[in-house]
């Protein structure tokens, strides 16, 4: 049986524990350990990783990522000498099977979504997410420039986490779009100096 059948046949079972089935997978300890921890159903990113992503937007010479418990704050310096401040909340996720992996955020001030390079930053938190949520088997992924185009519906922000680079390369391979697949995004949630991912195995949890 290859490594995506028994994943599979894992997230299908009803036979065995979520836990006992994660340890006993014939995959990678990488793999292993992002369903261990999405069954535990929280992953952070700190804001060292988001000031890191932001980092890396085209231009930027200095960013700055500061998350509380009310809002993300965002500030960066551009290369024209430029700079850029704004505070986002997240305001929703949308994950189908097969369909949509989305996250959407609401800007303060709200004219801030109107510009192209507060998108790009905004880009960039998406991007982290993509990254975090789906770490381990994107870990042999090139790392791409750019980040998770941004569109506009009324007050939110929508990104498609499908199209971060390093996503695109995982669902073109077998394993990883597998993962990709199996598991969704319940919440973004903010605390202090940190975003927390609330994941959940939608199949693991029929399990319970």
């Amino acid at each position: 049986m290859s490594r995506v059948d028994v994943l599979k046949s894992l997230l299908r079972s009803t036979a065995v524990s979520a836990a006992e089935g994660v340890r006993k997978l014939p995959i990678s300890a990488a793999v292993q350990r992002l369903l261990s921890e999405a069954a535990l159903g929280r992953a952070p990113i700190t804001d060292a990783q988001l000031t890191a992503e932001a980092a890396r937007v085209a231009g930027v010479t200095a960013a700055t990522v500061r998350t509380d418990t009310e809002r993300v704050r965002l500030h960066a310096t551009f290369e024209d000498g430029s700079d850029v401040a704004f505070a986002l909340r997240p305001a929703g996720v949308m994950f189908a099977p097969g369909g949509a992996k989305e996250v959407s955020f609401t800007v303060e001030p709200p004219e801030a979504a109107d510009a192209g390079r507060a998108r790009d930053l905004i880009g960039s938190i998406g991007s982290a997410v993509a990254r975090r949520l789906w770490a381990p088997v994107l870990a042999r992924a090139p790392r791409a420039p750019g980040s998770a185009p941004v569109s506009r519906q009324g007050a939110r922000l929508y990104m498609d986490l499908r199209s971060v680079p390093e996503v695109r390369w995982g669902l073109g391979r077998r394993v990883p779009a597998t993962v990709i697949e199996a598991l969704s995004l319940k919440a973004i949630e903010l605390e202090e100096a940190k975003l927390v991912l609330s994941i959940t195995v939608p199949a693991l949890e029929q399990m319970r």
